[in-house]
């Protein structure tokens, strides 16, 4: 958990030559949250302003 802002930074600047406009972040946690590897590992999406689930979160994005 200490390290998440370096995750986090490390990822941005990995999908920065992308240039999105914002990120969903995932983080399945426990078998009744959908991790089936028991590993830390978080998912990170890059969102772009003229994709059709803008504005909209994770659950929304996946589902659809």
């Amino acid at each position: 958990m200490g390290d998440l802002g370096e995750m986090l930074a490390q990822a941005r600047a990995h999908v920065a030559q992308f240039h999105p406009a914002g990120f969903t972040i995932g983080w399945n946690v426990g078998e009744a949250g959908g991790q089936h590897v028991f590993h830390a590992h978080m998912h990170v999406i890059c969102r772009f302003e003229d994709e059709p689930q803008t504005g909209r979160g994770l659950r929304d994005f996946v589902l659809r």
